[in-house]
C-alpha cells in the first residue's frame, strides 16, 4: 500500500517572518470579559469583577438601554450590540437577557410568539458569535417571579417552557454554554430561591449569582480548546483495534451510575477518520461524517455532544462505529489519491454529574473492541455492509463482550485537539426517485430528478445471504467506475434498512442490481424484493440566511442552480466538487465568498478554511492550492497565486463581513508568511510567479481547455500580491504594528509600480493582452492610473460588446468583472451578460443542456456537472438587483447601503439577507410609470438613482433609523418616477 507522507508535506508553521518580532507586544495582557444583562446584572457585576482580579478584565455594558422599557435586546434586535462591543476584542461575553424581554414588557405592541423569539435570539447569538468570543448564556428568570408591579402579563408554565426550549434550540444550534443562572430549568425551580421571591432579589442571592458567574467564566477562560463544554479530551488515551486492517472496528464501554438523578452529561469525542457514537443503543447527535476533515498531523477536531437524556442509573454503555474518511484512504477501488494517518483510532471523554459530584468517563485500555459489520468503506469508493456481521445490543447493557478484544492504547496522529466549531454535516432532505426503469440487463436505473452530494438509501427484503449492489452516476447511463455500496441481507422478516455511514458521493441516477422492484417481484424468484429507495441529501447545516427572486425566471432559475451547487460543495471544506475530488482548492473560498455568505450563516466554516490554511503552510511560507493538504500536486495545481491568496483574502473577508478583528490577529502571522512568499518569486521585471491564471477562460475557437489562454498568469499573480499587501496593511495598522504597516505600504508601492510597466499601455489605454480578465482586474483593483479609469472602462464594454455579450473570463476575473462593471455603473452589461441562452454561460447550461447544477464548463457539460466554481453572479444579485451593500469602511453591517439596480425590463425584485446586524429586507417593483421601493431594516441609507427626471422625493440619499424593531413597522416606501436603466 502506498502511502502519503504527510508528516513530510506538511510543516511548521510558526516562524515569525523578518521584521515581526519588534511589533509584538511583551506584556502579558488580561482576557476581556463582557457582561451584558438587565438590571439584575447590575447587582452581581460588581462582585464577579472583584472575585475574577487577577484572572480577568470584566466589564459591564456601559448605560442601561437594556433595563425596563429603553431594552430588551431581542425586542431591539441588534440594536445596542455595537454599542456595547465597542472597539474591544473580548474573550469571554457573558449575555444575561431573553426571556423577560419578549414577554415581560406588555406595553410593546410586537409579535411576542416563541417562534418570533426563538428568530430574533438566532440573530442576536449570530452576531455575538461573530465576534470570536466564547459565549455563555444565563437562563433569565422565570415568568415575572419578582413584586407584583413589575408585571402585568401572567402566562403558563407551559408557555413559560416553549420560551425556553426555543432559546435552549439557538444556543445548542450555536454550541453557546447554558448557565442556569436562576434555576429555570431546575424541575424545583427553587435551586436558588431564598423566601418568597427569587434570588436576585436578595443580597445574599445576588452572591450566590456572583459566584456561579465567576464560575462558569472560569471555567471558558481556562479550558482553552471550547466554549461548547469544557471537557478534558484532552487527558484521554487514543485507542484502536490491536492487529490487522480489516472490516471497521466497533468499540464498547460498559459502566455504572449510582440511583441519582443525572444532572447534566457532556461527552467529546474524536474519532478518525470519522465517528457514530451511542448511548445505550442510541444514535448520539444528527451529525453525518463527524469530525471535520483536517491535516490530522497539526489539528484533530472532537465534538461535543450534551447526553444527559439518554443515561440511566445502573449500568450504561457507550458505543463507536469508526470510518476512514480522509484520514485513512488506501484505495481497494476509485480514489483521488492514496494516502494515511494510521489505521482508525478515537479518543473520547464524557463527564457525568449525579448528586453534586461527577464522575468521568475516559478512553482508555479497559474498552472492548470488535470487528463491526461494515467490511469496505472509502470516502471515495463507497461502502459495503454485511447485516449478518451485526452484533445485536452491542452498544447496549446486558450484551455479553467476553469474546470482544482489549484496545489498544494508541498514539494519536499528531494534531492538536480544537472543538469542531463549524458547521456539522447533515441530512438536509430526503429524496424520493422521479422514475425507476428496468433496464435490459436487469438492473434498475433510478432517477431522483437532480445532481446533488448525498447517499442512496434502500429497504430491502429477502433471504440472508443475498446482496444488493447500488452503482451511482452524474450522466445517464454512465455509472461512476469504481465508486459502490453493497448490502448483504441478514433474512430478517422485516424489510432491511442500509445508507452508508462513512462516504457519500455526487450522483443524480442509482443504478442497482441484485434485487427487483414493483411489478417484478414474485414469491418464487428468491431475489430480494426492494420496498423503498431513495437518497439522502448531505450538506453543511449553516443556516440559510438570504433570498433572492425577480421577474425574469432565467436569474430565478440561475440562482437555484447555482445555490444546489453550493449546497453540494459545502462539505467541511468548500470542495470543488462531491465526486472524484472532494478537496478544497482554495480559489473558489474567497471568489465565491460574498456569493456564499449572502446566503449561508458559514462564519464557522470560513474560520475553519483559515485554520486549513495555517496548517497547510510549509516551511517557506507558500501555501498550496489545496487545503488540507492530503495530497501533493505539481506545478500550478501545487503552487498558484490566485488559490494560495485565501490564506490572506480569508481573514479579511471574515473581518469585513462580520465585523470580527479577531481573525486577523489570529491569522496574522500566516497572511504576512504568505505574502512575503509570494513577493519573493517576482524576477528582475516584478513579475510575480504565475500559476494556473485565469483558470478555464474561454474562447470561441477552444471552448475552456483549462489553464489561462487570454491572460499572462503573472497578471492575476501580481493583482493577487497588490491586494495582499493592502489588506496586510490594514491588518498591521489595526494591530498598532507600525514597521508592519510602512513594509506592507512600500510592497504595495512596488507591485502597482511594476504592474503598470508591464503591462498599462497609455496610449491605447488598455491592459495587456487586451482580454476581458486583464482589463477588468486592473480596474477592479485600482492598478489602472485614475485619470484613465474611464478610458479602460470603455474598452472592456466595447470589447464585451463585440463578443456579443458573451463573457471570456475563466473562474478567477469573472467575479472581478462582474465587480468592476457594476462598482462603475454599468450594471446594465452585466445584466445583459447574463440574460443569454447561448454559450457560454449559465443560461446555455440550464436551456441547452437541461442541467441543474452548474458544471465545470459554461459551454457544455464538462467532466463534472456539480461545480461551485462560476457562480459569482449570487454576490451581483444581492449587492447591485437588491442593492445590499455596506458603506465604505464599514465591517459588519453596522451602516448599510440600498441602492438597487433597476434594469429597464426588469418587473420587480426582491430578496432579504439576514446580516451580522440584523434582517435587511428589500422589495422594488414597477406600477406603470412609477417604481415602488421597499426597505426593511434596522438602519439602512437608501441612495437614489442618479440623474433621473421627476423623482418626488428629496433629498437622493434617505436615512431611516428606525425606533421600533424593524419587523413591526409598516413599509417605508419611496416612490420614483420614470426610473430607465443605469
Amino acid at each position: 500500500m502506498k502511502k502519503l507522507l504527510i508528516a513530510a508535506l506538511l510543516l511548521s508553521v510558526f516562524n515569525l517572518p523578518v521584521g515581526m518580532a519588534k511589533d509584538t507586544p511583551t506584556e502579558v495582557q488580561l482576557p476581556k470579559v463582557l457582561i451584558i444583562g438587565d438590571s439584575i446584572s447590575l447587582g452581581y457585576t460588581p462582585s464577579v469583577i472583584e472575585m475574577l482580579k487577577g484572572e480577568a478584565e470584566v466589564v459591564h455594558h456601559k448605560g442601561n438601554k437594556s433595563i425596563g422599557p429603553n431594552g430588551g435586546p431581542t425586542m431591539r434586535g441588534v440594536k445596542y450590540i455595537d454599542d456595547w462591543l465597542g472597539e474591544t476584542q473580548w474573550d469571554v461575553i457573558h449575555f444575561n437577557w431573553g426571556l423577560w424581554d419578549m414577554y415581560g414588557w406588555h406595553y410593546e405592541k410586537v409579535d411576542r410568539s416563541p417562534p418570533e423569539y426563538e428568530k430574533r435570539l438566532d440573530i442576536l447569538v449570530r452576531r455575538l458569535k461573530q465576534t470570536g468570543a466564547k459565549l455563555i448564556w444565563a437562563t433569565t428568570t422565570p415568568a415575572c417571579p419578582g413584586p407584583e408591579n413589575l408585571c402585568k402579563i401572567k402566562i403558563s408554565k407551559e408557555t413559560e417552557r416553549e420560551y425556553l426550549d426555543a432559546a435552549l434550540r439557538v444556543m445548542k444550534k450555536h454550541g453557546v454554554k447554558v448557565n442556569d443562572l436562576y434555576g429555570f430549568m431546575d424541575p424545583q425551580r427553587q435551586k436558588y430561591a431564598l423566601g418568597d421571591n427569587d434570588v436576585h432579589f436578595t443580597r445574599e442571592g445576588s452572591g450566590k449569582l456572583a459566584e456561579q458567574v465567576a464560575k462558569h467564566i472560569r471555567d471558558v477562560l481556562t479550558d482553552a480548546n471550547t466554549q461548547e463544554c469544557a471537557i478534558p479530551i484532552a487527558g484521554a488515551k487514543w485507542i484502536g483495534a490491536p492487529g490487522e486492517q480489516g472490516p471497521l472496528p466497533i468499540f464498547r464501554k460498559s459502566f455504572l451510575l449510582n440511583d441519582d438523578a443525572i444532572a447534566s452529561a457532556r461527552v467529546a469525542i474524536c474519532g478518525l477518520g470519522h465517528f457514530e457514537l451511542s448511548v445505550n443503543g442510541n444514535k448520539v447527535g444528527d451529525h453525518f461524517l463527524d469530525p471535520p476533515w483536517s491535516d490530522y498531523a497539526e489539528t484533530c477536531y472532537y465534538v461535543c455532544f450534551d447526553v444527559t437524556e439518554l443515561l440511566n442509573p445502573g449500568e450504561n454503555v457507550l458505543g463507536v462505529m469508526l470510518g476512514n474518511g480522509m484520514y485513512n484512504v488506501t484505495g481497494g477501488r476509485y480514489t483521488k489519491f492514496v494516502g494515511s494517518y494510521g489505521p482508525p483510532r478515537l479518543t473520547l471523554c464524557m463527564m457525568v454529574s449525579q448528586g453534586g459530584t461527577e464522575k468521568v468517563i475516559t478512553s482508555e485500555k479497559s474498552w472492548k473492541t470488535d470487528a463491526g459489520p461494515i467490511t469496505f468503506s472509502c470516502i471515495y469508493g463507497g461502502e459495503d455492509y454485511d447485516a449478518r456481521k451485526e452484533q445485536p445490543g452491542w452498544d447496549k447493557p446486558g450484551f455479553d463482550d467476553s469474546r470482544w478484544q482489549q484496545v489498544k492504547v494508541v498514539d494519536g496522529p499528531g494534531g492538536t485537539l480544537r472543538p469542531a466549531t463549524s458547521p456539522p454535516i447533515k441530512i438536509v432532505r430526503h429524496l424520493e426517485p422521479v422514475s425507476v426503469t428496468k433496464l435490459k440487463d436487469g438492473r434498475y436505473e433510478v432517477d431522483l430528478g437532480e445532481n446533488l452530494s448525498a447517499r442512496p438509501v434502500i429497504k430491502v427484503k429477502g433471504n440472508a445471504g443475498r446482496r444488493v449492489t447500488i452503482e451511482v452516476a452524474e450522466r445517464k447511463g454512465e455509472p461512476w467506475k469504481g465508486h459502490s455500496y453493497s448490502y448483504t441481507l441478514k433474512g430478517d422478516a422485516q424489510p432491511e434498512y442500509f445508507a452508508p455511514r462513512f462516504t457519500y458521493f455526487g450522483f443524480q441516477y442509482l443504478y442497482l442490481s441484485g434485487a427487483v422492484w414493483g411489478d417484478d417481484v414474485t414469491d418464487a424468484s428468491g431475489v430480494p424484493e426492494l420496498v423503498g429507495i431513495g437518497a439522502d441529501f448531505l450538506s453543511s447545516c449553516g443556516p440559510r440566511i438570504g433570498s433572492f427572486a425577480c421577474s425574469n425566471p432565467l436569474f430565478n432559475q440561475i440562482d437555484d442552480m447555482i445555490d444546489r451547487s453550493v449546497a453540494s460543495n459545502l462539505q467541511h471544506v468548500l470542495t470543488d466538487c462531491p465526486h472524484r475530488e472532494k478537496l478544497g482548492w482554495l480559489e473558489v473560498s474567497h471568489l465565491m465568498g460574498p456569493s456564499i455568505l449572502f446566503n449561508y450563516d458559514m462564519g464557522g466554516l470560513y474560520r475553519k478554511i483559515c485554520r486549513d490554511t495555517t496548517d497547510a503552510q510549509l516551511e517557506n511560507g507558500l501555501v498550496p492550492d489545496i487545503a488540507p493538504e492530503f495530497v501533493r500536486f505539481n506545478g500550478g495545481f501545487f503552487e498558484s497565486p490566485e488559490w494560495g491568496s485565501a490564506s490572506v483574502q480569508l481573514p479579511w473577508l471574515i473581518h469585513h463581513w462580520y465585523g470580527d478583528g479577531r481573525i486577523l490577529s489570529e491569522q496574522y502571522q500566516t497572511m504576512a508568511r504568505y505574502a512575503d512568499y509570494l513577493a519573493g518569486t517576482r524576477n528582475q521585471e516584478g513579475l510575480v510567479k504565475g500559476g494556473l491564471g485565469d483558470w478555464y477562460d474561454w474562447t470561441e475557437e477552444k471552448g475552456h481547455v483549462g489553464h489561462s489562454q487570454l491572460t499572462p498568469s503573472e497578471l492575476p499573480a501580481m493583482c493577487m500580491l497588490y491586494d495582499n499587501a493592502r489588506i496586510l496593511k490594514k491588518a498591521a495598522a489595526m494591530q498598532g504594528m507600525t514597521d508592519q504597516v510602512r513594509k506592507w505600504e512600500g510592497l504595495a508601492q512596488e507591485v502597482r509600480r511594476d504592474f503598470l510597466a508591464a503591462w498599462y499601455d497609455k496610449t491605447n489605454k488598455t491592459v495587456a493582452t487586451g482580454s476581458q480578465c486583464a482589463l477588468a482586474m486592473g480596474l477592479y483593483f485600482d492598478l489602472v492610473p485614475t485619470e484613465d479609469r474611464d478610458a479602460v472602462l470603455a474598452n472592456l464594454v466595447a470589447n464585451i460588446e463585440r463578443s456579443q455579450y458573451r463573457q471570456s473570463t475563466g473562474e478567477v476575473s469573472f467575479r472581478y468583472l462582474v465587480l468592476a462593471l457594476a462598482q462603475a455603473g454599468r450594471s446594465d452589461v452585466v445584466y445583459r451578460m447574463i440574460n443569454r441562452t447561448d454559450a457560454p454561460g449559465y443560461g446555455c447550461m440550464l436551456k441547452q443542456y437541461g442541467l441543474k447544477t452548474l458544471s465545470e464548463r459554461w459551454d457544455r457539460p464538462g467532466s463534472s456537472l456539480n461545480h461551485c466554481m462560476f457562480g459569482h453572479i449570487q454576490e451581483w444579485f444581492q449587492k447591485y438587483l437588491l442593492g445590499i451593500r455596506q458603506a465604505p469602511g464599514s465591517t459588519g453591517y453596522q451602516k448599510v447601503l440600498i441602492d438597487p439596480f433597476i434594469p429597464d425590463d426588469l418587473q420587480w425584485a426582491k430578496g432579504s439577507f439576514d446580516s451580522p446586524n440584523g434582517r435587511i429586507e428589500v422589495a422594488w417593483v414597477r406600477k406603470g410609470e412609477i417604481v415602488e421601493l421597499t426597505v426593511n431594516a434596522e438602519k439602512a441609507e437608501v441612495i437614489l438613482p442618479k440623474g433621473r427626471k421627476n423623482i418626488n422625493v428629496v433629498p437622493k440619499k434617505i436615512k431611516m433609523n428606525f425606533k421600533k424593531s424593524a419587523a413591526n413597522l409598516p413599509p417605508h416606501s419611496l416612490t420614483i418616477n420614470n426610473v430607465p436603466a443605469r
